[in-house]
């Protein structure tokens, strides 16, 4: 699992949708530590909480895949698939 790319993910995302950490805590019922643990790579969210982000984003789930296959693409040449500018 590549914990730069998930982190760095996570916030530009929370960031595109206008939300800030506090705000997606209440919406998913956890706590703004739990979003600021995820945003740092300290945790990762489990895969029902990675849906909920993925919808409040509006964000497909693969594009939160983790996972090392799911990394090997640039984010770059991913904006086609997610909408979301890369910065």
């Amino acid at each position: 699992m590549n914990y730069f790319e998930m982190k760095w993910r996570l916030s530009a995302c929370r960031i595109q949708a206008g939300y800030s950490q506090a705000e997606v805590a209440e919406i998913l019922g956890c706590s703004d530590k739990t979003i600021v643990s995820w945003e740092t790579g300290k945790t990762a969210p489990k895969m029902e909480k990675a849906q909920e982000l993925s919808d409040l984003y509006g964000i497909p789930l693969a594009y939160m895949d983790f996972s090392k296959a799911g990394n090997s693409t640039p984010l770059r040449e991913r904006e086609s698939e997610t909408q979301i500018p890369a910065f």
